[in-house]
């Protein structure tokens, strides 16, 4: 197997616009997202990883051995034709291939393997930075990918049983495929309410502050002494960002969780799982339409599981849940204070995306719900374009210039020298436009930003952000800017279930 040979070398919710704008001083003032995708630069991610697995498998059944063996680490004496091994024990597959894009999780070499990645790199004679890859596990094999990152391109060394996963072609079609789909209103079941009664509802977050020489220097102490005490929930939380910091994420989680268990009070353990969470967001973990397999195999055993109705589901880790629907990611939610009413809005929002425009991540906490939709082709951890549609739902009444103002407010704290400028405000409504510098000019940020009053404590968001160094053009702004016209507040029919 390549384990033997390749793993030891290769082993929404917006009324018409009341007004009438003019496209011309909207373009002059605010750029949004471009009419053409842009090209997404090469980087070390799951999109570029599974780029390089195709061509490597394309350029093996079509026996250009010698330009194959230029995309992989292999050992001295390593001759091409041994390449052909990958192919015939079903190494690699373009089935596998395709099984690891829905559903796996991308990650560096210690997130993936925090058990035997030092040893896999020991054995292949590749240092830790920059090594990525994929571990994942169905009910018919665990497939396993690790690659260098060289700074332009991924140079494989360990593909381990990818072919095996599927059982046949039919685990792979197009149902994984998501198409767009309306926001829908949707109750919590009260069991899953009941489930976060004991969580803090405001945490004071106290985020623990560690080098890795810190962890270098401690980490055998640390262990022991949750080996010593395993109901120390202090030194669980100590233990876990340590874990943290050595990008042992999934290690860092299960410890995290243990200590909410133990104590729900504990604020260490909850404002560590909420960035770990995070973390696991950006990755990918998270992304709609993702089964339940790819969740449990990185966060673990959930700590209960609640039958939702219809065909739904829900993995609980301490107070932040993983529902599915039809065997599907559907959303997350952090449970500490969320009420019924986060699913049960008054309004939904329906509007016209362009083609290819898929949901991949949602999730709701106790005054906010939100969908981020992607094109075609990027994904959660690789954008340049991004749809968002969130609803606000505060504790008293908010007028939109107040909101506005929150907003540009939380920015300002990421973006310090912003720019910002209302282009429509009334009573019900406002349109801002927003640029967000980055250090690198290529990664600034450009929104288009509509606020929509829905009842005297709610507000309704939809933005479509860009990220470039030059303005859209102005054809390009006038398409969004229908878009944004064209989106209507309906009133949310009664929820037909309560997932």
């Amino acid at each position: 197997m390549l384990r033997q040979t390749l793993a030891a070398a290769l082993v929404v919710t917006l009324a018409v616009l009341p007004v009438s704008l003019s496209t011309s001083s909207l373009a002059a003032a605010h750029p949004f997202a471009q009419q053409e995708p842009q090209q997404v630069v090469a980087k070390p991610d799951k999109t570029t990883l599974i780029k390089t697995l195709k061509t490597f498998y394309e350029l093996l059944v079509n026996n250009r051995l010698e330009e194959a063996a230029k995309m992989a680490i292999l050992p001295e004496g390593f001759e091409p034709d041994q390449l052909l091994s990958v192919i015939r024990q079903r190494e690699l597959s373009p089935e596998g291939i395709a099984i690891l894009e829905r559903d796996a999780v991308f990650g560096t070499v210690m997130e993936r393997f925090p058990k035997r990645g030092k040893a896999l790199l020991e054995r292949s004679g590749v240092d830790a930075a920059d090594c990525y890859g994929f571990q994942h596990t169905n009910k018919n094999a665990t497939g396993e990918v690790l690659a260098k990152w060289d700074g332009k391109a991924f140079k494989l060394f360990r593909i381990d049983d990818v072919g095996q996963l599927p059982s046949d072609e039919n685990d792979v079609d197009d149902s994984a495929k998501q198409a767009p789909e309306k926001i829908a209103p949707a109750k919590m079941a009260p069991e899953a309410i009941d489930s976060a009664k004991t969580a803090p509802e405001s945490p004071k977050d106290r985020p623990l502050v560690m080098s890795k020489d810190d962890v270098v220097k401690n980490l055998g102490r640390w262990m022991a002494a949750v080996e010593a005490e395993p109901k120390n929930v202090k030194a669980k939380v100590v233990l876990a960002m340590a874990q943290y910091k050595l990008e042992n994420t999934p290690a860092a989680w299960r410890l995290l969780v243990e200590s909410y268990q133990l104590d729900p009070r504990e604020a260490g353990a909850v404002t560590g799982m909420r960035n770990v969470a995070l973390k696991f967001r950006k990755m990918g973990v998270f992304t709609v339409g993702v089964p339940p397999e790819t969740v449990q195999g990185i966060l673990g055993e959930p700590t209960s599981t609640v039958k939702l109705s219809g065909n739904g589901n829900r993995f609980v880790y301490g107070f932040f849940a993983v529902d599915f629907l039809d065997g599907r990611l559907r959303r997350t939610v952090d449970l500490i204070g969320t009420k019924a009413i986060m699913f049960e809005p008054a309004h939904i929002v329906t509007l016209g995306l362009p083609p290819g425009w898929n949901c991949a991540d949602r999730h709701v906490d106790r005054s906010t719900s939100r969908a981020i939709y992607l094109p075609a082709g990027q994904t959660v951890s690789n954008w340049t374009e991004q749809f968002d549609l969130q609803r606000f739902v505060f504790q008293q009444e908010i007028t939109i210039p107040q909101a506005v103002a929150l907003m540009k407010k939380s920015l300002e704290r990421s973006y310090p020298k912003m720019e910002s400028k209302t282009l429509v405000s009334d009573e019900t409504t406002s349109i801002v436009a927003n640029v967000l510098p980055d250090a690198d000019p290529a990664q600034t940020r450009h929104q288009l930003v509509r606020f929509m009053k829905s009842g005297d404590n709610e507000i309704h968001r939809i933005a479509i952000t860009v990220i470039s160094e030059e303005q859209p053009d102005e054809k390009t702004q006038q398409q969004w800017l229908k878009i944004f016209q064209a989106a209507e507040l309906k009133s949310a029919a009664p929820p037909a279930d309560s997932k």
